[in-house]
């Protein structure tokens, strides 16, 4: 399988946006002023927008894409596109928390941060559910999503800690490097089991 190059883009800058909203809803990036609110809440949202927008580019009809959402039932598609909408109007409300200096309960965090890990496997599962691609339908493969979600989330963390002039501890930038390496040991292990599933 050689996948398009949007749905390339698309995993890698919604998973991207999407981790770094994980790490940031649980207060690991502390944005201090409203400059920072404004600036890291626009890199946030433009990262899963940008990719969730050229995931229609594959499509036959782009401009039908909207109507994929009335499918959650029965499609990975569908959920994701719920899931990723309620995830980025939440993440939008927070950021105006943020600007305003209202305080966000910590089981809103928490709510948000579960519905982002699901967005994640939603898009995961659209490929893991594809029994004709034997290599997508793993077990693995969700795992593969979620971790270097939590990897890619992480790195893009401390890149905005540097950018902000704010403190990155060696414990942290330690888990940095131990997160990404997990990440991809599990890709290697998904490699070579399934590929080993395709014979």
């Amino acid at each position: 399988m050689r996948p398009a190059w949007s749905i390339i883009f698309f995993t890698t800058m919604s998973g991207l946006g999407l981790g770094l909203a994980g790490w940031i809803v649980i207060g690991l990036l502390p944005l201090m002023t409203q400059q920072a609110v404004i600036g890291v809440g626009v890199v946030t949202l433009a990262l899963i927008g940008a990719g969730l927008i050229s995931s229609t580019f594959h499509l036959g009809h782009p401009e039908r894409a909207w109507r994929a959402l009335s499918q959650w039932r029965s499609s990975w598609l569908s959920r994701e596109g719920v899931l990723a909408v309620i995830v980025m109007a939440g993440l939008a409300g927070w950021f105006a928390a943020g600007y305003s200096g209202t305080i966000v309960p910590a089981w809103a965090n928490l709510l948000l941060l579960v519905l982002i890990y699901l967005t994640v496997y939603a898009t995961s599962m659209i490929y893991a559910s594809l029994k004709t691609v034997a290599r997508w339908y793993h077990p693995l493969t969700p795992v593969c999503y979620l971790m270097f979600a939590a990897a890619g989330g992480l790195l893009a963390t401390l890149a905005m800690l540097a950018l902000l002039g704010l403190p990155i501890t060696a414990a942290l930038a330690q888990a940095g490097i131990v997160l990404m390496l997990s990440a991809w040991g599990v890709k290697l292990a998904w490699w070579r089991l399934a590929g080993m599933a395709r014979h």
